[in-house]
């Protein structure tokens, strides 16, 4: 194997270097949901890029070949990768499904089959020889059908992958759409050179400058998974749960600055999303200044407690929670989330207010039956020495041996008693009304003489 001076290739070959420490990077994080995707593009990169930088410096066809076969893998690995990474942030993850990505990968196998088999059937390359340009031996390459169909199919995964992209810039707010439009240039950038080439802009150089580039792209996701974790925190996660919270919800970054909020943080402190992104989360939050406090000294680990609302005139109480984002000691950001718990305070102040009224009722109601007793043991008391008194003197007014003097006195001893016997009946009967045990017994009175008696 004979090696052949091109400088052309170093930029390519410390696009490999770069490329193979990036997928090195992710795979040591390889728990994280973004991670196995990434590792996938970066891995197939670094082939691409090696297979790039290798196959200029070899002068014999055969080594030749056999690096462009390896770097024909490294770019539908990269391409598929990136395919991946694209639909795990987009939330499509349907599409992640194995029958519908091994769908999509499916024509890559007989499309590397038909190049890796080109010189017994011709079908990929048309003609692959050597050719001498400025005394360098080169590979001179006309393109087959199957070429084209790997273009096309390449292409199409690209052109998917940037148009989803788009979409996310468009449709993302405040940082995510910073984050969307960084990954979308990294994706651009290999489009430019490509077509660029195409055209024929740049001076003949005998190397892939796309898979450098394609690095480049991996090079412009590493600012934004230390800024974003990108591989923690895909935007669909924001988008279908968060937004939907009634909750108010507060992404801070590690400088204390408002990253994303819901909708229910918008009505909250009643300014939009755009307006307070990037905005220290203790001034937005102003106006609650026990609030503010806290933000102003977040630490690490998480905290919880209750504030009442800036208005005193709606009365309302949050429960407010501060948590990390990442780990206690080296958080990269922290999670504001406030629930509105003024209905549960209100309906605990109502539930403490009916168990006191149900007590107050239960010791009226043991009271009442204590004092029913007392009356009903009173009376029958103080009936009980009535009756021999009332015996005593209706025999005396029977008896014709009473002297005539006596019967007035003993007559009106007779009403006087009868009339506390009564009394103290009446007494008897508001027992039995409280205790639901009276009964009426009807009967005729002589209406005049109960005036006579009253009057006398």
């Amino acid at each position: 194997m004979t090696f052949q001076s091109i400088p052309e290739v170093i930029p390519i070959g410390i696009a490999a270097v770069f490329s193979g420490a990036l997928a090195v990077f992710a795979w040591r994080r390889r728990s994280m949901p973004m991670a196995p995707a990434f590792v996938t593009m970066m891995a197939g990169e670094t082939v691409w890029a090696l297979g790039s930088a290798l196959e200029p410096s070899i002068v014999e066809l055969p080594i030749k070949r056999l690096c462009i076969d390896l770097r024909l893998l490294g770019t539908v690995t990269a391409i598929l990768g990136l395919m991946a990474f694209v639909f795990r942030y987009k939330g499509l993850f349907r599409w992640l499904k194995a029958d519908r990505f091994g769908a999509i990968c499916a024509p890559a196998l007989p499309l590397l089959l038909l190049a890796w088999t080109d010189p017994w059937h011709n079908l990929y390359w048309a003609r692959l020889e050597i050719g001498s340009i400025g005394g360098s031996s080169i590979a001179i390459r006309s393109f087959g059908p199957g070429f084209w169909a790997m273009c096309a199919y390449c292409y199409a995964l690209g052109a998917l992958s940037t148009l989803l992209l788009i979409q996310a810039v468009f449709r993302s707010t405040g940082l995510y759409r910073v984050q969307a439009a960084v990954m979308l240039f990294g994706v651009l950038l290999p489009w430019v050179v490509d077509i660029s080439d195409m055209l024929r802009l740049f001076r003949f150089i005998p190397v892939d400058l796309v898979s450098m580039t394609f690095a480049v792209t991996g090079l412009t996701f590493l600012p934004a998974l230390f800024r974003f974790r990108l591989l923690d925190l895909p935007p669909v996660a924001w988008a279908m749960v968060v937004k939907r919270m009634d909750d108010v919800v507060v992404v801070i970054d590690p400088w204390g600055r408002i990253v994303n909020l819901n909708p229910a943080a918008e009505r909250l402190i009643g300014r939009k999303s755009r307006e307070v992104t990037g905005v220290e989360a203790a001034r937005a939050f102003s106006e609650w200044s026990a609030l503010a406090d806290r933000l102003g000294r977040v630490e690490g680990h998480e905290e919880c407690f209750e504030l009442d609302g800036p208005d005193s005139a709606t009365a309302s109480s949050f429960n407010v929670r501060i948590s990390p984002l990442g780990d206690d000691v080296r958080p990269v950001g922290w999670a504001l989330v406030l629930r509105d718990i003024t209905g549960l305070k209100r309906a605990d102040q109502e539930r403490v207010r009916m168990l006191s009224e149900q007590a107050a009722r239960a010791e009226a109601e043991t009271t009442n039956r204590a004092k029913d007793r007392f009356l009903a043991i009173l009376s029958h008391e103080l009936r009980t020495p009535l009756t021999p008194i009332l015996a005593t003197v209706a025999a005396m007014l029977d008896d014709s041996a009473t002297p005539g003097e006596f019967r007035n006195v003993l007559e009106m001893i007779h009403r006087n008693v009868t009339l506390q016997a009564r009394l103290i009946d009446d007494l008897l009967d508001l027992t039995r009304i409280r205790r639901g045990q009276l009964h009426l017994k009807r009967e005729v009175i002589d209406a005049h003489g109960l005036v006579h008696q009253v009057v006398e």
